[in-house]
């Protein structure tokens, strides 16, 4: 009768009458077999409501080539019993090529009423085109309690190869203007991304010429990525020693990415005795749509490129000042009250004098953040060349920087960095200069001015803070064969370009410059600043600000033909 009995239990196991889960638990350690009288508990596997989704790095919603993304979703038992060997199920049905996925992603058990957090990765090879990509997820349960079958559509976006290159440089000395032996001076390479695709593990490698120190430690440099339209600015300070003897100075950046071949090599060559006439600039990284990548550049487009004239006059004379840093006075002026690129605007205003219009350089003197005594010293240096080589000189004063007018008197001043508003006794007055220079008897006297007088500075901002109320300046004649070009009308800012990095007025002058190559007339130019200047001031700054010309009453029938070449 046991033997009977015995027989009736296996055959029972072989014909399936058990449950799987219920012979699992009744074997016993010594591997004998127990009747439960308890009915089998089944697990209800599910999806947690609203937890599928799509995860992707760069957070476009779609599946790029070699980008980490995954299927994330959560699991819960809300059955009697636990599950056991779930297996995630996932396949594509649109026959996309180029994914990359596990169609079969073990999960182990799940006991009753817990969750589990799933992440299934999903990328993409070089084979992958746009598309949209259609899957199926399920979670199967060994006893046949897993999941119903989930659809979830994301997009796919082919490669878009990166390409990284060196687009810019400029080169920056704070103790002397041309690139020389044994003093150091500071190149800014600016690396852009101008490809369509991310740049990722970028290296940058510098190869100097020999006896060209690199006094940074950086001739390696990794850039962890790059957007498309993404910049970068890698700064060297470099010098020459005595045994450099050619007169070029070739810099070879070559460049690598993640790929290995999307990215140019490419020769920064300097010369000897170059001019340095950059202010150092800092750039924002900036994060275009792939399709509107605006290549990017250190420098204004009148910086580069300037026209070269190679006729010189040494009969020409010019006087350039560029007040940039007035934050450190005490007094009366705002610490905000800094002429954003005034130092710029100077250097750059030289070299399209020596470059274009035919000033020798021995003929010109810069100064930037002049001071009273300064100022005073060129102006009569100028004076002085003007009267010795009398009616065949040319002489050009530009001046950037703050100017004031005297709350009572209304007199125009220029202001030196160390004048505040509170005492004018040591400012320059306009009428000083113009009486200065119109007794030179020069055949010809021109004058810039890039500021105002109406008490705001290029910011916008009153450069008095108590200021209520905008200044007229007082005007005064002109004398000997003058014309003068103001930035602005009286009651008016002179403001900046941002974009371009320079004074509104003076990258409009340069520009005029640039395009004529010099061969411009005053009137022309006259008529060019005053449109140019309104309208550009109007939509980025969103402040009226109009050019004036004023003459001397000895060149009133004389000036419009007048030439700056």
């Amino acid at each position: 009768m046991k033997k009977f009995f015995f027989l009736s239990v296996v055959g029972m196991i072989i014909t399936g009458h058990l449950y799987a889960q219920n012979v699992s638990t009744a074997i016993s350690e010594t591997k004998f077999i127990s009747i439960s009288k308890e009915p089998p508990k089944p697990a209800n596997i599910i999806f947690v409501d609203g937890s599928l989704r799509f995860t992707d790095k760069d957070g476009n919603g779609k599946i790029n080539v070699t980008e980490p993304c995954s299927l994330d979703f959560i699991l819960k038992n809300i059955g009697k019993g636990a599950g056991f060997d779930l297996q995630a199920k996932l396949w594509e049905t649109g026959h996309i090529e180029g994914l990359e996925y596990n169609p079969a992603t073990s999960l182990g058990s799940l006991d009753t009423g817990k969750i589990l957090n799933v992440s299934i990765p999903v990328t993409g090879n070089m084979s992958l085109h746009d598309g949209k990509a259609s899957f199926k997820l399920y979670v199967a349960e060994a006893n046949h309690w897993g999941t119903d079958t989930v659809k979830l559509e994301v997009q796919t976006k082919k490669f878009l190869s990166p390409l990284v290159k060196a687009m810019d440089y400029t080169v920056t000395s704070e103790k002397g203007s041309v690139i020389q032996k044994k003093w150091p001076f500071k190149l800014q390479a600016l690396l852009q991304n101008v490809g369509q695709g991310p740049a990722e593990n970028i290296i940058v490698n510098v190869v100097m010429p020999d006896n060209i120190i690199c006094l940074t430690s950086n001739l390696s440099k990794y850039i962890n990525s790059l957007k498309p339209g993404e910049e970068n600015v890698i700064e060297y300070e470099l010098v020459a020693n005595d045994s450099y003897i050619n007169d070029e100075i070739p810099i070879k950046f070559n460049i690598s990415e993640k790929y290995g071949k999307y990215a140019k090599d490419t020769v920064i060559s300097l010369a000897m005795n170059q001019h340095v006439s950059m202010a150092p600039i800092i750039v924002q990284g900036k994060d275009e749509k792939a399709d509107e990548i605006i290549q990017g550049s250190l420098i204004s487009n009148v910086d580069k490129d300037i026209p070269v004239n190679n006729e010189k006059f040494d009969f020409k004379y010019a006087v350039i000042i560029g007040n940039e840093n007035y934050q450190d006075n005490s007094g009366s002026i705002n610490p905000e009250s800094d002429v954003a690129y005034a130092k710029n605007d100077a250097r750059t205003f030289r070299d399209y004098l020596v470059n274009t219009l035919g000033f020798e350089l021995k003929n010109i003197r810069i100064s930037e953040n002049a001071s009273s005594a300064t100022m005073n010293r060129l102006i009569e240096w100028l004076r002085l060349c003007g009267q010795a080589r009398g009616g065949e000189a040319e002489l050009t004063f530009y001046y950037v920087g703050h100017g004031f007018s005297d709350g009572e008197t209304h007199i125009p001043y220029l202001l030196p960095v160390d004048v505040t508003t509170s005492d004018l006794n040591n400012a320059v007055t306009l009428s000083e200069i113009y009486n200065k220079l119109g007794q030179t008897g020069a055949k010809r006297i021109t004058l810039f001015a890039d500021a105002c007088f109406s008490g705001l500075t290029r910011g916008d901002k009153p450069l008095l803070a108590a200021r209520t109320a905008l200044i007229k300046p007082r005007q005064s004649e002109l004398s000997g064969n003058m014309v003068l070009f103001s930035a602005c009308t009286g009651e008016q800012p002179a403001l900046a370009y941002e974009k371009q990095k320079h004074g509104l007025f003076t990258y409009f002058l340069l520009n005029k410059i640039k395009e004529s190559k010099g061969d411009v007339t005053y009137n022309e130019l006259s008529e060019y600043l005053k449109q140019r200047v309104s309208i550009t001031s109007l939509t980025e700054n969103n402040r009226q600000q109009n050019p004036e010309v004023n003459v001397s009453p000895a060149v009133q029938q004389t000036w419009k033909s007048w030439k700056l070449k």
